[in-house]
């Protein structure tokens, strides 16, 4: 089994659940989240990790025996590369309403707002990852 694939989306899982981390000793250091909160929310995360992690090492399991060596139409190269663009644009969309959200960190209620951090982060891996295969399967 190729380790690599794994490493790397178990590091982005890990990158996310640190930056929710940080977020959170925040809201407790500020006083906008109480003890409970911290730690209801800290077992939430460390359970979604862990059934994160557990779907990736199933995908890379399964992952590590298909090769595809199918040769592409034209037309079908030229939607993929097009989809690669849009994936692209999506993902730097995405960041920037990231950075703008955590801008709003201050001035806003903190629970819709780390959920919407959340289900960004999220949505980014995806169409990464997404990206990412198809441009594995363009070549």
């Amino acid at each position: 089994m190729n380790l690599g694939p794994f490493l790397k989306k178990y590091l982005l899982v890990a990158a996310c659940s640190l930056i929710v981390m940080v977020i959170l000793g925040r809201e407790l250091i500020v006083g906008s989240l109480p003890p409970a909160g911290l730690i209801i929310a800290l077992v939430i995360l460390g359970l979604a990790g862990m059934v994160v992690m557990i779907l990736v090492s199933k995908n890379a399991a399964n992952q590590s025996g298909n090769a595809s060596g199918n040769v592409l139409y034209e037309a079908t190269r030229k939607r993929r590369l097009l989809a690669i663009r849009l994936g692209k644009t999506a993902i730097v969309v995405l960041v920037l309403l990231l950075l703008n959200g955590l801008r709003e960190l201050r001035t806003g209620p903190v629970l819709p707002l780390l959920g919407g951090v959340a289900i960004n982060i999220f949505i980014t891996a995806v169409i990464v990852r997404l990206v990412v295969k198809l441009q594995k399967n363009l070549n």
